[in-house]
């Protein structure tokens, strides 16, 4: 039996044509959604079958995909219509085919597990321009979007037909601690999660490197130096040897 709550989506009457440089994606004003919904809006290209964990610790077995533009997590019913979770409150973890979210406040996908210290990401599309068709088929941007009926980054918004739109791929990192509670990826965030023991050296790390929290390279560097600094205080060796805790 499905107990997933849902939500009827609609289906845009647009299509997206992805351009491969810094991951913007722009929608060609009369083109259809089928394609780039594939490729670009879900993270998978088609629906996969997912593992639901509740909070009461009940577990269901659905097909899902997760949707970039919306940041829901999507199933389609036995009539083929696309549905959305609504009772998203009562799921503690989603197993999407390789990946696992948890759903605080929104779905964050884990991509790290340091000594406790979790890394989390959303990847959203977001909106950054549209771009007028004017005469000759040029298109001319603006940063009006009074031609939307619905507001952007909502399921059910409506676009302009006649206007490319330009989205862009945006991360945002995440730190959570052991029971998967998740705050936005920062210095403030990072020192309230490590042990006060490792403080002292993660603030001597920050100060000698910049550190760009919004970029993943960045972070993983810090959570290996989390992992080294928690493994030898669990296995402390002197000269190769093990010593007395």
């Amino acid at each position: 039996m499905i107990r997933l709550g849902f939500l009827l989506l609609l289906t845009f009457n647009v299509l997206f044509y992805a351009e491969a440089q810094q991951q913007r994606i722009t929608l060609k004003a009369g083109e259809s959604l089928k394609d780039f919904k594939a490729r670009h809006v879900y993270k998978y290209p088609e629906f996969a079958s997912s593992k639901v964990t509740y909070t009461d610790g009940a577990v269901t077995t659905e097909r899902l995909n997760y949707n970039r533009l919306s940041g829901k997590m999507e199933f389609i019913d036995k009539k083929g219509d696309t549905l959305a979770i609504i009772n998203n409150s009562e799921i503690r973890k989603v197993v999407l085919a390789k990946d696992t979210f948890y759903f605080d406040k929104e779905y964050v996908e884990l991509l790290n597990d340091a000594a406790g210290l979790k890394l989390g990401m959303t990847m959203m599309l977001k909106l950054v321009d549209k771009q007028k068709i004017g005469g000759y088929g040029a298109a001319s941007s603006t940063s009006s979007i009074d031609t939307y009926s619905r507001i952007p980054n909502q399921p059910n918004f409506i676009l302009n037909p006649k206007a490319d739109h330009v989205f862009v791929l945006e991360p945002t990192f995440y730190f959570g601690t052991r029971d998967y509670s998740f705050g936005r990826a920062s210095e403030k965030r990072l020192l309230q999660l490590i042990p006060r023991e490792h403080q002292a050296k993660i603030k001597s790390y920050l100060k000698q490197n910049k550190v760009d929290f919004a970029e993943r390279e960045d972070i993983e560097k810090i959570l290996h130096l989390v992992k080294t600094l928690t493994t030898d205080q669990a296995h402390p060796e002197v000269n190769g040897k093990k010593t007395a805790n």
